[in-house]
């Protein structure tokens, strides 16, 4: 997984605390793992934990939205019977639901009762 090593260098200068960097590597990871390579969501996931990192320490909307896609097409790379699966979609209606209070919107609740269904 291409994205290791970039998490790793990062978790030894976490010191630094400078997060801007940390997702566009992720994304860029990304980028070199293809769609159908059997791993590729391990890379989506990691990309997440990024995205995730930096919003909780004060980043905004856009890492929020981006948090959401990502987990969102994490999901749909899994197989249905996957335990990390139940996980991801547990962590993404979180991801909704503080988005939904942040935005004090309705738009999620389509994407909510979708993933039920699913």
């Amino acid at each position: 997984d291409l994205a290791n090593p970039l998490v790793k260098e990062f978790e030894k200068r976490e010191g630094d605390r400078d997060l801007d960097p940390m997702p566009m590597l992720g994304r860029i990871a990304l980028g070199f793992t293809p769609s159908e390579y059997r791993q590729h969501h391990s890379t989506l996931i990691r990309l997440a934990g990024l995205l995730s990192k930096r919003f909780n320490n004060g980043g905004g909307k856009e890492d929020l939205d981006e948090l959401i896609t990502s987990k969102l097409t994490t999901s749909e790379y899994m197989s249905p019977d996957t335990p990390q699966r139940q996980i991801i979609l547990l962590e993404l209606g979180s991801h909704l639901s503080e988005r939904l209070e942040r935005a004090d919107s309705t738009a999620d609740l389509e994407i909510i009762s979708v993933r039920r269904a699913a």
